[in-house]
């Protein structure tokens, strides 16, 4: 009997043009009663510098690790698992939100973060945001080759930021937002104000679908088209997703990117049945 398994790879880098590397990346994985695979895979981009930055996106990382450990099993275990995600998760968001906003009030520093959560259960995915982020999902249309999928390219999240909200309004062409010398204002994010927005989507996993995390250094480096042409390059290349994503932070880096570059990628797989029950996590910190 086989099921789908998931591959994963996360990378980061400070750049080429940083000497802090203020992103933070986590993945788990957990193999539920039923011997499916769940995931939570996590990507914050901190922001406010003199270390504030990298202590908000460790502190959002770390808050959203221990909620999941604790809360987990009972999650899956609801009659309703979303509604059970959406409330935990907003209450969550809150309390590292103000949890933020507390530092900055009483030690006048500026620690803010993104924070992109995708958690995936059975065949579904839930996705929770805020900021400029993003969760991307390819779509598997066929395969070019034995190795190379054709993949059709979904951002999941909303862009909290000055241009992401222009682009929305009709007032700005998305292929402008990277280049615009106000990418950077963010209109959302976690430790600013307790004005918090939460961005929420859901969706259905097929077999072969990728799950793409990245932060703005990442993104703004590529146009959508280029980023699905390199990741299909790169699957022609190297089989393993640890490879790709690795890659990736490397093109990136070799095109100058000016801040810091993360990546997670993630696909379903198909995995012979056989093993015991396991679980096990990849946390990525460079600093």
């Amino acid at each position: 009997m086989k099921r789908h398994d998931w591959a994963y790879g996360l990378s980061t880098d400070e750049g080429p043009n940083k000497r802090v590397n203020e992103d933070r990346c986590f993945l788990r994985i957990e193999r539920n009663q039923e011997g499916d695979q769940d995931v939570l895979a996590v990507i914050a981009d901190g922001m406010g510098g003199y270390g504030a930055g990298d202590y908000a996106s460790q502190f959002a990382i770390e808050q959203v690790r221990l909620w999941w450990d604790l809360r987990y099993t009972a999650l899956i275990q609801a009659p309703n698992p979303r509604s059970a995600f959406d409330e935990e998760i907003a209450v969550l968001f809150a309390q590292i939100n103000a949890s933020l906003c507390r530092v900055r009030t009483t030690q006048c520093k500026l620690p803010g973060t993104t924070l992109s959560v995708l958690i995936v259960h059975r065949s579904r995915f839930y996705v929770y945001h805020t900021g400029d982020s993003r969760i991307y999902q390819l779509s598997s249309q066929g395969m070019l080759s034995k190795h190379q999928h054709l993949f059709h390219l979904q951002q999941l999240t909303k862009d909290h930021s000055w241009v992401g909200q222009e682009v929305a309004a009709g007032r700005l062409a998305r292929t402008e937002m990277n280049g615009h010398p106000m990418r950077h204002v963010l209109t959302h994010c976690l430790g600013i104000n307790q004005d918090l927005e939460i961005y929420r989507d859901c969706g259905d996993i097929r077999h072969d679908d990728m799950f793409l995390l990245c932060t703005d250094g990442f993104y703004s480096i590529f146009r959508d088209d280029e980023l699905v042409e390199l990741i299909q390059c790169h699957q022609s290349q190297y089989d393993s997703l640890q490879d790709i994503s690795d890659q990736l932070v490397a093109s990136a880096c070799k095109r100058d990117a000016m801040d810091n570059v993360s990546v997670v990628i993630m696909q379903a797989r198909e995995q012979v049945v056989g093993r015991s029950r396991r679980s096990f996590w990849r946390n990525l910190i460079k600093n």
